[in-house]
Formats: C-alpha cells, structure tokens, sequence
C-alpha cells in the first residue's frame, strides 16, 4: 500500500473500517510519534540474569524462575514466553516441572488452540508415552486440521504398537483407562484423521496429507530395514497406500506420487500403477506434472503415447456413465487439442458441452467458453467465433449467477489475450448496467483502468458506485454483509485519492471529506463512525481529538435514537472512544515529558558551556 509522499502518519487511518483496526493503527501511531519525540535513551550495561540449571545459587535460579512466571502470566496469550518459561523449569526442577506449566498455559483462556504448545508437551518434555500419547489424543480432537500433530501422534501410536508387538501382548487391555486407541493404521488414519477433516470441511490438500504422512510413516520400516537387497523386490506398502487414497479422494497429486513412487520400485510395477491411474482419472494425463514425471523415470515416449491413446476411450466410457462430468468434457477437449493436436476436434468436443448446460443452471458455460477461445487462439491463431459464442450464450442465459460467470470468464479471456481495452470497458459497461448493486463489478472496473494508467477514470467510476443505492433496505437495517460490501468501495476509493498523489494537505482534505460523505451516506455504521474519527485524531494534531470526539459523540446519538437496540455497537463506540481519550492522553504527556528533556539538555549544554 503506497502513502502519498510526505503525508505518511495520519492518513494510515483513511483504510480503517473497523474498530479493531482503528484501535491497532491509533496505538501505532502513537508508539512511532513517542519514539520519534524522546531522545536516545541512556545505554547502561545491563547484567543478563543467570540461565536455570547453570552454575548460580538457588535463590538466583528461583529470581530467575519468578521473573518467566510473571512474563508469561503478565501475557497470558503469549506463546513464546509460556514456551520460554517451561524451557527454564525444566532445565531448573525437570521434566515433570515443565509439563505442569504447558498444561497451564493450554488450560489458559484459548491457548488450547495453538499447536506449538501441544508439540511441547507431547514431543519436546515426554516423560511417559502412555501419557504422550493421551495427550496426542486429545490434541488431535481440538485440532483436527493440524496435521504435524496428527503425525505425532501417529508415530507414537506405531511405537505403542510395536512395543505390544515386542511384548506378545497383543490382547491385553489398553495402557491406561480412558484411552481408546485405534485398532490399525487404517482406522488411525481414514477413521480417524480423514473423518475429523470431512466433518470440518477440509480441503482436497489437507485431506491428501492423511495418506501422504500415512505413506511415509508405514515405508519408513522397509527403508530402514537390514536387508537392502531384498527391498526392490519388496512391494513398497506407501504405494498401495497412495493408490488407495488416490482412489478414495480422485486426487491427481496422490496418483502422480504413487506412479513415481512405484517407478522407483520396479519399472514394470510403475507403468501398471500409471494405467491403473489413467484408468480411473483420465484427466490425470492432463497434469503438467505428469509427463515430466514419465520422463525423469525413464518411460520411453512409446510407451507415453499409448497411455494417452488410451485415455480418450476412458474419457468417452466416463462421459457415457455421466454427461453432466463438465470437468471431464473440458478434460477430452483439452486432450484433443494438446495431445492429439486436433483443435477443430477438440471444439467439436465443447460444443456438445454447451448443448448440454442448456438444460443445466450449474454448468460452468463461462469456463467452457474460455476453454473454447484458449484452444482457438493458441492452435488456430484467432479467437474470431468465440466471441459470437459468447455474445449469444448471454442471450440465451437468463439466471444472475451465470450470467455473473459468463462475464467474468470473457473478461478474463479478453485480458488474458491482450485485446483492445475498449472491448473490455464495453463488457463492463453491460455487466454494471445488468448487475448496478454487485460492488464486484465496480471494483474489478476501477482496478482494470487503473492498470492501465486511466487514474481519473478509475476514481469516476468509483465515485460512481459510491453514489448508487446499492440496498434497498434504510441503513440502520442492513446486513453485516451488505455493509461490509459498501466500506469494500469507500475503502478502495480513499487509497485510490492517496495513491494519485498531490499536496498533502489537498490529499488530506480530499480525505476528509470523503470521510464526511461516508458518515453521511452510513450514519449508522460502527466501522464507519471509528475510521473517521481515527483519521480526525490522526491527520490534525492540533483540533483534531475534539473533532474525533464530536464525531464518535454524534455516532453515538444517532444509534441511541434509532431505537433499533444494538446494545453491542454503543459498547463497542464508548469502548474506542475511551481508548481514543487515553492514547491521545498519553501523547501529549510524552510531547510534554520531550519538552521537558529538550529544556533540560539545551540548559545543560549551555552550563558546560559557561563553565568551560
């Protein structure tokens, strides 16, 4: 984000649209202006207090000790002090020591959620791994989408396991009431961690990892194992792994690593595995790392060539199971295009697609028009009937969402290209006319020109939006969504006045009376009303704490009188006025206590000066 030069400190706030940010920004503010209004101070040489464990008496190791405890407890949600005080009591009382002040630490408000603690006290202080490994267990239940403690507490399972293994106590009861462990790795894993992944709606990445740690932790045995010789004709356990979750997920990342990982077992098991892979996902063959992958392995071209041949029929038998596979269509066509070099083919190949989304409002009909114009302009030379495509697929479409999508691809398309911009503003001009409330539009408008250097118009475009009705409810009664999409614009407006550039001051007007527009448009608006007053505070050290308080003071009244009740939002404004009064307090005491030190040095200089 560029400040306008010479005008840095107070128009940080113009982008502040919440109370949260503007008390962060104001207390920032005021920390640089304190450091810059003090002089240097006197450098002493401090004596650093002795590490626990070292050589020192007792009572200084316990001053020591008091000293973390009270750093940690003095900021409760500090990670690292907590870490830094149990590292001192373990080294000082032991093990046992520092586990109390982890458990204390993870028991403190939410730092149950902060998974350096949890590896703290399951990996770097573990006394006993039965209890090691109940702790894994429940920190894997508080966070299931940290996947370094899945893997932690995978490997002590394993360790567990093979400990019973070592003993011939297989049936016995669990090490210790209360710990229910998984019967196999199969049920650690997909039982486990993927069905704690699937209830919170993880991605295909985090879900991929399950069996990429699961993989590694299970070959990890045959790598280390005596016997090298006899490992290139061991089946590698991590490939049936990754081929089972590949299978499970449809994942081309985990058929890639499979193929490579059989490929480095046995060449005749790596082209099996790679046409089991293009078997059961075609569009694997499309993955850029996949015929580079081929390559590094040794797999002659021949051999290539027939496994792509084949992947057409795989595609047609999935097309005939389900027609409505759009990314499957898109996958043929592309494949007709790069590796049968057949364009015409491969458009053929979408125009049936587009016949079908007719019937379908969840096609994706922009993407496939993309794909359309990308097969034109790159094998043909000119994208000259996608745009006619385009044109009348807009005509035919009626829902909002798609048409939304339809434009956004043939914008895309047309930039990506490097087109005319006049084409690009026409299709902006008919998608803000169709869609005037989406702030979406407006802004991605805004942006493109000035990209392109078109400052003005980008800020009429802008001023523009801002003027329009973009809800039809009364202010005091719209979402926190539609509110937010609103700040969105006056937001990017404000930084596109300080990025111009100019005068300071003509900047700083500028701003402020954006500001006034804002609170006049939003009287309502909590975010608004602080952002506003945090610019006032900030961009006028002399009057501007009483126009601050004027503004929040007005704020204030309007939500009292709009008798629409939220409570929550008077709290909130009180709350960020009384931390506006104190930090502008404290800066004038700092400014006072800098007279102050500038008098007495000046005074000082000039009594060395006389005696001298």
């Amino acid at each position: 984000m560029r400040i306008a030069s010479g005008h840095r400190g107070p128009l940080l706030f113009s982008f502040v649209m919440d109370t949260r940010s503007a008390e962060v920004f104001l207390q920032a503010a005021t920390v640089k202006q304190r450091k810059r209004a003090l002089p240097p101070p006197e450098r002493r040489p401090t004596k650093r207090p002795p590490l626990a464990g070292s050589t020192a008496d007792l009572d200084t190791v316990g001053d020591n000790l008091e000293r973390w405890q009270h750093r940690a407890q003095s900021r409760p949600r500090s990670v690292g002090r907590w870490l830094q005080w149990a590292r001192a009591v373990g080294a000082a009382e032991g093990v046992s020591a520092a586990q109390r002040v982890l458990r204390q630490a993870l028991s403190t408000g939410d730092n149950y959620r902060q998974p350096r603690l949890w590896h703290a006290l399951i990996d770097s202080y573990r006394s006993d791994e039965v209890v090691a490994l109940r702790d894994a267990q429940q920190a894997v239940r508080v966070l299931p989408r940290a996947s370094s403690l899945w893997q932690s507490y995978a490997r002590l399972w394993y360790a567990q396991r093979t400990l019973k293994d070592e003993k011939n106590s297989a049936d016995e009861s669990e090490p210790e009431e209360g710990i229910a462990l998984p019967a196999d790795d199969a049920e650690l894993f997909e039982g486990g961690w993927l069905e704690a992944l699937n209830s919170v709606d993880a991605t295909l990445a985090e879900r991929e990892q399950v069996y990429l740690c699961w993989a590694q932790l299970q070959s990890e045995p045959l790598t280390s194992s005596a016997d090298a010789s006899s490992t290139a004709a061991t089946v590698d356990p991590g490939v049936t792994i990754l081929q089972r979750g590949a299978q499970r997920l449809d994942s081309p990342t985990l058929w890639i690593g499979c193929v490579q990982r059989a490929l480095e077992v046995d060449g005749q098991q790596g082209v099996a595995v790679a046409a089991a892979a293009l078997h059961h996902a075609p569009r694997v063959a499309l993955h850029p790392d996949w015929v580079q992958m081929l390559q590094r392995s040794g797999v002659d071209d021949a051999t290539i060539l027939g496994r792509f041949a084949a992947t057409a029929s795989s595609f047609r038998d999935q097309l005939e199971h389900e027609p409505h596979d759009w990314e499957t269509w898109i996958a043929l066509a592309q494949h007709a295009a790069q590796v049968r070099r057949q364009p015409r083919t491969a458009l053929r190949v979408l125009d049936r697609a587009l016949a079908l989304t007719t019937a379908n409002t969840d096609a994706p009909i922009g993407r496939i028009l993309r794909c359309m114009g990308e097969i034109e302009t790159r094998h043909l030379g000119a994208a000259t009937t996608v745009r006619k495509r385009f044109g009348r697929v807009l005509g035919q479409t009626v829902a909002r969402a798609a048409r939304d999508e339809i434009y956004r691809e043939y914008l895309s398309f047309e930039s990506s290209s490097r087109c005319c911009p006049e084409r690009c503003r026409t299709l902006f001009q008919l998608w803000a006319s169709e869609a005037p409330t989406s702030t979406a539009v407006w802004l991605a408008w805004s942006d493109m020109e000035w990209e392109l250097g078109e400052r003005e118009r980008a800020l009429a475009i802008l001023d523009v939006a801002c003027s329009l009705p973009l809800s039809p409810k009364p202010p005091h009664r719209r979402t926190p969504c539609e509110e937010a999409a609103e700040l969105q614009l006056w937001r990017r407006r404000l930084q596109r006045v300080q990025e111009r550039g100019g005068e300071p001051a003509a900047v700083r007007e500028s701003c402020r009376a954006l500001f006034e527009q804002l609170t006049a448009r939003m009287p309502h608006s909590v975010p608004a009303a602080a952002a506003h007053a945090a610019f006032e505070a900030a961009a006028y050290p002399a009057e501007g704490m009483a126009r601050a308080q004027r503004v929040l003071q007005a704020a204030h009244a309007r939500r009292a009188v709009s008798g629409d009740g939220h409570l929550e939002a008077l709290d909130s404004l009180s709350r960020f006025q009384q931390a506006l009064v104190s930090a502008y307090r404290e800066r004038e005491q700092q400014h006072a206590l800098a007279s102050l030190l500038s008098t007495a040095h000046r005074w000082q200089e000039e009594e060395q000066s006389g005696s001298g």
